[in-house]
Parts: structure tokens; sequence; C-alpha cells
């Protein structure tokens, strides 16, 4: 074997690695099961707790030091492994990251690689959106606070999609073949392509720490561990038996241990305790109206009724009288809106302060908040860099989230 030259050099330890197996592999079958083996632990998530996934650093991987750093890139609190030949080259732009939950999206050694400041920027303004794919099975969004019935629609990304679901920096596709697809914030665009990350015959979902529960073509609720998905492994069911009116869609409300869905004969919404899957049943959940397609965000529940329209209204509100507010009238088929952190505790809020920010007792989000205008988003604080001693507070975009009821 050659030295080693570095990252991305004439040494690639899987190819001669590779060689050496596949000669192995003639003269015993134990040995090609043991290349598989090295192979899917080279570029695999190591899961830690609470489903967050770190990738494993493969040998002879960004081999010359002044080159390697780790940074969070994705804000999910887990470093990522970063490869940016410019730190020692002044001609070579390339870049490889192996980010957290998606070890192989970014490790392509490419000068078009987003930086790590792309990425979080990118999953930051992730959450002020609202998304929707239409009968053209492509993806399009708008900027929620500033939506209007009849605001236009951004094409945001091409394929052939029934359904979103998000998931830490990026997004999950239900295909229109049924199968499951992936593509990060950061690398979304109408030209930017999905990739294959699971099959199944499924029309929609939601995904919650290392699980995505999928809705079936038949009506039946799924799910599969994230970190472990692959295009070849299986759906185990966790729902025992169909809805007599066929669920079509699903949204899980993580504060309450809920799992919400609707059914496409009548619209009508049900509920299941999500830790209960495999032994409780279906709840009628009594409401005004009819929806075949859901996405929950914080307190709030996003609806697509009859017309493809897009309607809202609070959980804690939702009662059998109770009316849902029509936000746009867009032709939409799925509606996704992107999960915020959730900040667990009460908030001890300054009435009519709008210098220093206000605190919520316990600090799951952060120690200080302050209101952004009449909505329910709190942006997180930061003290005032002229005067760190003092009390006013300057509130960045760097964090936001809503208030757990």
């Amino acid at each position: 074997l050659v030295p080693c030259r570095g990252y991305r050099g004439l040494y690639r330890p899987e190819r001669s690695f590779a060689m050496v197996f596949r000669w192995l592999a003639w003269l015993s079958p134990v040995a090609a099961i043991t290349i598989q083996d090295l192979h899917s632990r080279a570029a695999s998530n190591v899961s830690l707790a609470d489903g967050a996934m770190a990738c494993e650093r493969p040998a002879g991987w960004c081999a010359t030091a002044s080159m390697y750093s780790l940074e969070d890139c994705n804000l999910d609190g887990i470093k990522d492994q970063v490869c940016d030949n410019s730190l020692a080259s002044a001609t070579d732009k390339r870049k490889s990251i192996r980010l957290s939950g998606e070890c192989n999206t970014y490790d392509i050694g490419k000068v078009d690689v987003p930086d790590c400041g792309a990425i979080r920027e990118k999953r930051r303004m992730a959450d002020h959106f609202i998304y929707i794919t239409k009968s053209d099975h492509k993806v399009y969004k708008q900027e929620l606070s500033k939506m209007t019935l009849n605001s236009p629609w951004i094409e945001a990304g091409q394929g052939a999609l029934v359904a979103l679901v998000v998931y830490k920096d990026g997004f999950f596709g239900i295909g229109t073949d049924h199968r499951i697809y992936r593509q990060s914030f950061a690398m979304l665009s109408t030209s930017s392509e999905w990739k294959v990350v699971g099959k199944g015959n499924l029309v929609a979902g939601d995904a919650v720490d290392d699980t995505f529960y999928a809705v079936g073509t038949d009506g039946l609720i799924y799910s599969q561990k994230i970190s472990t998905m692959s295009p070849k492994t299986d759906w185990t069911q966790v729902v025992g038996k169909a809805h007599e009116h066929h669920i079509v869609s699903i949204a899980i409300h993580k504060a309450s241990d809920t799992m919400y869905a609707v059914t496409g004969d009548d619209g009508k919404l049900w509920k299941m305790i999500l830790s209960d899957l495999g032994s409780a049943e279906w709840a009628n959940v009594p409401q005004n109206g009819a929806c075949f397609y859901i996405s929950i965000r914080g307190d709030y529940i996003y609806c697509r009724g009859t017309h493809k329209q897009i309607w809202r209204q609070k959980l804690t509100a939702l009662t059998a009288t109770s009316s849902w507010s029509r936000i746009s009238s867009a032709g939409a088929e799925s509606v996704l809106v992107p999960k915020m952190k959730m900040c667990r505790g009460t908030l001890l809020e300054k009435k009519g302060d709008d210098i220093a920010c206000d605190s919520i007792k316990d600090d799951t989000c952060g120690n200080f908040y302050e209101k952004a205008g009449h909505t329910d988003v709190y942006f997180q604080c930061q003290r005032s860099r002229a005067s760190p001693a003092s009390e006013v507070m300057s509130c960045l975009a760097q964090q936001h989230c809503l208030l757990d009821p």
C-alpha cells in the first residue's frame, strides 16, 4: 500500500481494503460478510442518548490535521466532522462534512458543499416557513408570519412527493412511489435531488426522537428507527388494526405524548397515546370541520381541508364548536409546519417591556427569551455586548422556541 497522502489524496483506504476483501470473499463466504460490515460501519451513525446520532470517523479520513475541525453545523448539540482543504491550500476549495444523522450527505469533497454557517442559517430559517406539496408533487413554501390568504407560494424543491416530514436538519419526503426520500435544508433547491432512504408503501408520516412513524397505503401505522433506516430495512406495524375509515395522515404532539390522525373517508380527527400505540384504541376528537392532512407545531394544529385550503387552530382550544381560521387559499395536497424547540416551563413576562428579555422559569431552551410581537414565538436573548453586566438584553434569532403550554 502507498503512504496516505491526506484527505481525498491518491490513497483511498476503502478501495484498497475492498480489493483485499474481494479476494478473500472469493475464498470464503464469511469474508464477504465482513467487508459489508466494515463498509457500513465506516459510513454509519453512532446512536447516542435521546435518538441523537453522531458519525464515526473512517480511518484515513481528513488525515491533514490543519484541515480537520469539529463544529455543530446543524444545531443538534453534536459536533460534526469538517474537513476543509482551503485551510491547507490557497487554491483547493473542496470540503466535506460528516454531519450527525446524515454522515454521507456532505461527505463528497466538492467546492459546492456549504460551510457550517450556511447549514446553521438554513436550519434556523426553516422554522420560519410553512411548506406544502401540490398536485404537481413539488415542494412550495412561504414565510409563516407574513402569509395572507392569497400570498404566493414559492417553489422550493423538485421531486415527485406526496408528503413531507421535518427531522433535524432536513426533510423526509414520501414519494409518489410510496418510498421515503431525504434531503437537507441546506441543499434543497428546485434542481437538487432527493435520496432514497427507506422502502415501503407509505402515504404520510411524522418523526419524533429517533423514530419515524408512517401511514401505510393500507391505513395502518408503522414505525422504524431513523438511525438504522435504509432502503432494505423493514417497517414494524405498531397499531393493531386498521381504522374503519382509513387513516391518511398523522401528526405527533410530543408534549402530550399524543399521535393525532385524520381519516380519509370523512375528514374526522382522532388521537391515541403515543406510548400506548400497541394496545390503545383511536379516540375521536370532536371538531368543527373536515381535515385530510394535518401538521402540528407547538399548540397549533394545521389542517388541509376539503377544498385544499389550509386552516389552523389551537389544540388546547379545540372543541366540537370552536372555529378554524383559514390561513391560505392555496391548492395544497399536504401541509408541513416544522416543529420548533419547546420551552418547558413558566414564562415570567415583564409586561410592556421590550428592552429587557423575559425569563423562562425552566431553562430547557435557555434562560431569557423575548416574545416576537403578538405571536407565540420566543427568541433567545444574550446580554448586550456593549455592557455585558447590564440587564439590558439583545434578542437574537440564534435560537427560538414555542412555549410549551
